[in-house]
């Protein structure tokens, strides 16, 4: 049971922490993504000069992929946690077959 513990508090951190860096990694690289799919347009520019529009697109784009980001890192640090804490692992007698499976028809 302390083990389990000690797997679980291991998952939790390591998988927060390369969490954290992944989400971190690709919040510095979304922005440099947008300006490149949209050369013709510069963001930056667009908005001090106060286009809402370009700002409203530029935040909503770079939000939803943070978001999308985040949601995947949750899922393996939750599958991390379910492996550390043994809820993942099969029964224990799951590989012993019943006599009536060896036999033939």
């Amino acid at each position: 049971m302390n083990n389990d513990i000690l797997y679980i508090l291991l998952y939790t951190l390591v998988g927060g922490g390369l969490g954290t860096l992944i989400i971190l990694f690709v919040a510095r690289f979304v922005p440099g993504l947008i300006d490149r799919l949209t050369p013709n347009i510069d963001e930056q520019k667009e908005i001090v000069r106060g286009n809402q529009a370009v700002a409203h697109f530029h935040g909503l784009v770079s939000a939803a992929v943070i978001i999308g980001v985040s949601i995947v890192v949750a899922a393996a640090v939750l599958g991390g946690l379910q492996s550390g804490a043994g809820i993942l692992s099969p029964p224990p007698d799951a590989w012993k077959q019943s006599p009536d499976a060896n036999t033939t028809k």
